[in-house]
């Protein structure tokens, strides 16, 4: 029997209220844009992939950050139907954290 181990973290869906928002925060924190799906038609049964209803469409862009050539990809979605529903952030919210390794972290939060 062969053995097998994961390679490395290779993809995650950061679910988006406005891509373009996400998208330019995230460019501002140097990622790039490998493939823009915004206007891309979503084939029947496309939610199927994604555990949703099967005709759910959504406006997507692919994101890297080329400093990190073998690190994960970032698919931005915007949910436009179902339209998302994003919970007001309270005490009881389970957060969603994207952590990143930063150099001069001053600088960043400045």
């Amino acid at each position: 029997m062969a053995e097998w181990r994961l390679k490395h973290f290779y993809h995650t869906i950061v679910n988006a209220k406005n891509v373009d928002e996400t998208v330019a925060f995230y460019e501002m924190l140097g990622f790039q844009i490998i493939s823009d799906r915004r206007d891309a038609v979503w084939p029947k049964g496309s939610g199927k992939s994604f555990a949703l209803i099967p005709d759910t469409v959504g406006k997507g862009v692919l994101m890297v950050l080329p400093s990190d050539p073998d690190g994960p990809m970032m698919d931005i979605i915007e949910w436009v139907e179902p339209k998302a529903h994003f919970p007001t952030p309270s005490p009881t919210t389970i957060p969603r954290v994207i952590a990143f390794r930063t150099e001069n972290v001053r600088e960043a939060h400045r």
